[in-house]
Formats: C-alpha cells, sequence, structure tokens
C-alpha cells in the first residue's frame, strides 16, 4: 500500500515536471521538447518579466539621483573687483535669536481664587483687555450692603436736617423772647442745647455718610483689581494658571498658589541679540547695513539696525552683545528663535568705481516687491537681498552685490536657500 502512495506522488510530480519543461521551452529558455501540450501563459510571463526589469531600472534612477546637487551654472566675480569695476562688499556673518525685551507676566494686585480666563496661547490682546477675572462674590455682598447703609443714612439725613431747621428757628424765637424778657435765661439755654445736640448728631451723620462712600470707593476699586488686564498690545505668549488656582502677587508660584496668569510679549518691540568676537566689533560698527534671516523661515529676510552695543565684554568667550532691531515690524517673528546677521560694509577705497556687474534675467528672484539673487557659497545656494534695475534687453544691472565669487544665473530646478548644488562646467 505504501509503494503504490509512493509511486502515485511521483507520478504526480514526474506531470508537474513535464508542465514546467514544456513552459520554459515555451518561453525559449532551453530545448527541451514539449512534452505536454502548452499552456497559453507565454503573454502572462513576458508580460511579469516586462514589469520586473522595468521596476528594477526605477529603484536605480531614484537611487543614483537621491542627493544629487542640483545643477547650475554661474557668473565668475573677481573676489575684489568685476570686469564691470564690481567692489564686492565685506561682510561678517554671526548667529543670534530673537529677543522680547517688552515681556511681562501678567498678575493680579490682590489675592483671589480665578474664576475665568478669558485668552489663550497665541491670543492677541488690546491694551486694558480683561485676561482672567477672580472670584468676587464677597466684594459683591460689602459692596451692597454699603450702598444700602449710605442709602439709609442719606434718607436719615434729611430727617435730621429738618429737626436742625426747626430747632434753629426755635433758637431763634427764644433770643427774641429773652431779648422782651418773656423767658427766663435757663429756658433759653435748653433751646440752645437742643440745636447744639442736633448740629452734633448731623455731623457724626455726615462722617458716617462719607465713610460709606469711601467704603463703596474702596470696594469698587477691588472689584476692578479681581480683573486682570493686559498691560500693553501683545501676543499671549505662555500660560501659568488655571481656573480654580489661587493668585497671589506675593506668591513664589507654588503647586497651589501661582504668581500670575500669563506672559504677554510685544511684537512691536523684538530685538536680535548677536553675539560678536570683540575683534569683529569694528566691522560691526561701520557695517552699513544689516540684514538677518531665520532659521525657522528660510524665505524671510529682514533688513535690521543697530540699537545698541552692551557696553561690557564677556571674560569667558570674548564675545559683546550686540542688539539690533528691524527696519520695518514684522508680526511673524516669534520670541527665541534662532536668526544669522549679515554685517555688511562697502570698501572706502573703492567708493568711486562704478559697482555695477550685468546678469540675465533668469539669475533675479523677485519676492514681496524685493530683489534677490543666489550666490554659491562652498558647494551651497544662498539668497542674498541685492539693488537692481532692469534695462532695456530685459538684463538687469546689478548694484550692492554680497561678497560672493559667483551668481548664479540659471539652475536645473527651482532653488531655496542653503540648497546643494553643482556648476555646470
Amino acid at each position: 500500500m505504501s509503494q503504490m502512495q509512493n509511486n502515485q506522488q511521483k507520478d504526480v510530480g514526474k506531470e508537474a515536471c513535464e508542465d514546467m519543461l514544456s513552459i520554459l521551452h515555451k518561453l525559449e529558455f532551453g530545448d527541451t521538447a514539449p512534452l505536454h501540450k502548452p499552456s497559453n501563459l507565454k503573454p502572462i510571463y513576458y508580460s511579469i518579466f516586462a514589469l520586473l526589469i522595468l521596476g528594477a531600472g526605477y529603484i536605480a534612477v531614484q537611487i543614483l539621483s537621491t542627493g544629487k546637487p542640483t545643477e547650475v551654472s554661474v557668473i565668475g566675480t573677481p573676489q575684489n573687483t568685476s570686469s564691470f569695476g564690481l567692489a564686492l562688499d565685506a561682510q561678517l556673518e554671526v548667529s543670534g535669536f530673537v529677543v522680547a525685551p517688552e515681556s511681562t507676566t501678567v498678575s493680579a494686585n490682590v489675592t483671589g481664587r480665578v474664576t475665568g480666563i478669558s485668552v489663550g496661547l497665541g491670543d492677541l490682546v488690546q491694551a486694558g483687555q480683561a485676561v482672567a477675572t477672580l472670584d468676587d462674590r464677597q466684594a459683591k455682598i460689602e459692596l451692597n450692603t454699603f450702598e444700602t447703609n449710605l442709602k439709609s443714612q442719606l434718607s436719615l439725613r434729611e430727617v435730621r436736617l429738618e429737626d436742625l431747621a426747626l430747632a434753629q428757628a426755635s433758637s431763634d424765637r427764644a433770643k427774641r423772647l429773652l431779648e422782651e424778657q418773656l423767658i427766663s435765661d435757663e429756658a433759653y439755654e435748653q433751646v440752645i442745647s437742643q440745636v447744639i445736640i442736633k448740629k452734633i448728631a448731623a455731623i457724626q451723620l455726615e462722617q458716617s455718610i462719607d465713610e460709606l462712600k469711601n467704603g463703596i470707593l474702596q470696594t469698587q476699586l477691588y472689584l476692578d483689581d479681581l480683573i486682570i488686564r493686559s498691560p500693553f498690545n501683545g501676543i499671549v505668549t505662555a500660560m501659568s494658571a488655571n481656573v480654580g488656582e489661587i493668585i497671589s502677587p506675593a506668591s513664589a508660584g507654588g503647586t497651589f498658589t501661582r504668581s500670575g496668569i500669563c506672559t504677554i510679549t510685544d511684537l512691536s518691540s523684538l530685538e536680535f541679540h548677536f553675539d560678536v568676537n570683540e575683534r569683529f566689533l569694528p566691522q560691526v560698527v561701520n557695517s552699513d547695513s544689516i540684514s538677518v534671516s531665520f532659521t525657522s523661515q528660510p524665505d524671510l529676510l529682514v533688513e535690521a539696525k543697530i540699537k545698541q552695543i552692551a557696553p561690557i565684554t564677556d571674560s569667558q568667550t570674548g564675545t559683546v552683545i550686540v542688539i539690533t532691531e528691524p527696519v520695518e515690524q514684522v508680526p511673524t517673528i516669534n520670541p527665541g528663535a534662532t536668526v544669522t546677521g549679515v554685517f555688511t560694509k562697502k570698501p572706502d577705497h573703492l567708493n568711486d568705481a562704478p559697482k555695477a556687474i550685468l546678469i540675465p534675467n533668469s539669475a533675479v528672484h523677485i519676492l514681496d516687491g524685493k530683489t534677490y539673487v543666489f550666490v554659491e557659497v562652498n558647494g551651497v545656494a544662498r539668497r542674498r537681498l541685492v539693488d537692481a534695475r532692469q534695462k532695456a534687453n530685459d538684463d538687469y544691472l546689478l548694484t550692492d552685490l554680497p561678497q560672493r565669487l559667483t551668481v548664479i544665473s540659471w539652475s536645473a530646478s527651482p532653488l531655496t536657500d542653503g540648497q546643494d548644488i553643482m556648476i555646470k562646467r
């Protein structure tokens, strides 16, 4: 029985081999004679084989092209002057960061529990706008008590003034009777004493009314302090407290007691701080222009000016903090962002030279009304802000060219700042 099963298995295997040999012969992979009638599978296998070849070729092209620098053409210029008499500028490139000098943590003038917060992270706020409220229930009860007592005292004052007026009239009548000797001195003195008593009561009532008015004013001021407001226009850059927590101006910011509600930054006061080696300070001080680029926003280039140079040098690093500010307000800048500043100085001995170079239209890029060119720096494309005027033949006359050896006049694909490039020879 076992031998019969083995023979059947051998027959099945033999038939499978014969089918495979028939297919291979049909695909012309060998000269083996067909053992069975060939099946109609040749077009399918050819299609699969062709697809495999195409896929392998595509993968190979992708692997070879990955990381390949973009091919560019350049216009060469000498290091100091060009054939057009262009004087290239001396530049100093320094790293720095964005600082917001007008930034404050908004707190309350009094201690209280937060019952509401009306701003969130990133919200724009106006000066005087309410950002949070504290529990005001007790203060409102006190205010209502003061106002009720004041109303009662004002009504009582009207009665007291009427009594005083009657007593004063009685005093005048008693005086006339005394002069006519119709009443005794004792009777007159009793009338006068009543007038004095009523005057004292009226004065005490006025003092009580003044105290109530002062209490109302103080309570109203306290209620206003329970509304926490923004001190200036700005943006919320941090949240410090939540509803239900206690706020205290004297707190150090413990687990249950906070010192402030949020941090608000005035974006119009942003500055760029650069750590500059003291050897390069003369170049910074004498720079004619400053351009600032951003790591987080490569397409953004901002013109800046020197605001202040710190009057102290770091003894460990030998650097001085140079503070600059943007010429125009840029609302998209975030405090703390890293930046790169380029301090440019035009050579004094070449001021009389015609500082211009003619470049083709393909080398010029215009963004937001400003003119840029890409220059080659150590195999990398760098974007630079330039002054260019278009000529009649669509070429550009470029002035104040940044100090770079080569200007990119053509690229195989659109360039970005920092992109790897390869000069076409």
